[in-house]
């Protein structure tokens, strides 16, 4: 998630701060732990709001969407396939077969969205195990 890079940034940014401001070296770990230990918490508590907004937007597209507002990614995936099955299979072995040519733009957004969209898929499964295990509770 993009906020890891954050927190990571600022993370190095806050050690060479409490290096220069704290001059004892006990007083200065015991900071760093519990800076990181926030930190850490922080992560934790993003990553759930995110899964909670996210299953929150699914479950706005299967309420009140369309079928294709509802089946975006599976058909943006199924697209994909298709495309890597023509140009790595079909092209390789049958000769009328026309490849279809993405710029490199075009393959960075493809990658990017499969991407979001795999790694959606594993919060959902993600939230909907702890959803469960309250429920079962």
């Amino acid at each position: 998630m993009w906020w890891k890079d954050v927190i990571s940034e600022t993370v190095g940014k806050a050690w060479g701060i409490v290096d220069k401001i704290i001059p004892s070296k006990d007083l200065t770990i015991k900071t760093k732990a519990d800076i990181q230990k926030a930190l850490i918490e922080l992560e934790q508590v993003l990553t759930v709001k995110f899964a909670e907004f996210q299953s929150k937007v699914y479950m706005q597209e299967l309420r009140y969407g369309a079928w294709y507002q509802r089946m975006w990614r599976p058909m943006f995936m199924y697209l994909f396939l298709m495309v890597l099955f023509n140009n790595w299979f079909l092209c390789s072995y049958f000769p009328w077969a026309v490849e279809v040519e993405l710029t490199q733009m075009e393959w960075v957004f493809i990658n990017l969205i499969s991407g979001l969209y795999a790694g959606s898929r594993g919060v959902e499964h993600i939230v909907g195990r702890k959803t469960k295990k309250k429920e079962e509770e």
